[in-house]
């Protein structure tokens, strides 16, 4: 007979992860990033590691009133702990994100992360603070946004922190977690505040990432700049 090829989608990678050890399925492709050591060491050669050249962002619809301040997206962009996410949450590999293209592309030279990548996380709070203070937020008119994310894996684990995150500089940010499918149809229809997406390259050059800022692009440059 023909060969085949079965499909078997899950939400629950938990659950599929088992099932490729139990045998029942050959490969699973999404995995918690915070269980890879784990599966490391429990079934040794089941999860290999390799570089990716990807980068998981949040989009802020510029047509939103308040998003469309760009002190106000420089304060929430600046008070994400990436260092907590990438080191404490995920601990799979990744790198905190500053500049929107990867590092070791072909034909890029690297550009230097913003300035207050330097900073402590406590003074970059600060500075966002002020920034959004100076937009007209603050205790008595917060900012209150809701995050619209994808039900896969990672992102279910590293929101939650970038709204406690947000919280701190006393923005309200809701979380409603939706299917990847509708999620990306609702970005480009831009029905969204804030989204949680990310891209990976389909090609070795920094125009595959750098593309989607582009204002002739269309759907997918979501944030429409």
């Amino acid at each position: 007979c023909p060969a085949a090829v079965y499909y078997y989608p899950t939400n629950d990678a938990i659950s599929a992860e088992r099932r490729v050890l139990r045998g029942e399925l050959d490969v699973s492709t999404d995995i918690l990033s915070n269980r890879i050591a784990y599966l490391q060491k429990k079934a040794p050669g089941y999860v290999r590691v390799k570089t990716w050249l990807g980068v998981a962002y949040a989009s802020f619809n510029s047509n939103v009133p308040g998003l469309n301040d760009p002190r106000v997206r420089r304060a929430l962009s600046m008070s994400i702990d990436r260092e907590f996410i990438t080191g404490k949450l995920l601990r799979g590999g990744q790198l905190p994100a500053y500049t929107f293209t990867p590092p070791g592309m072909a034909n890029y030279t690297t550009v230097a992360p913003p300035e207050w990548s330097s900073w402590s996380f406590e003074r970059r709070q600060a500075e966002a603070r002020r920034l959004l203070a100076e937009a007209g937020y603050g205790p008595g008119h917060p900012l209150k946004v809701e995050i619209k994310l994808r039900n896969s894996p990672d992102p279910t684990l590293f929101y939650p922190a970038i709204q406690a995150d947000w919280k701190s500089i006393g923005v309200d940010a809701r979380l409603a977690q939706v299917e990847t499918q509708v999620a990306y149809a609702d970005y480009r229809s831009r029905n969204y505040q804030v989204a949680d997406a990310a891209w990976i390259a389909d090609y070795n050059d920094p125009i595959t990432f750098l593309f989607l800022m582009r204002s002739d692009t269309g759907a997918q440059n979501y944030s429409d700049y």
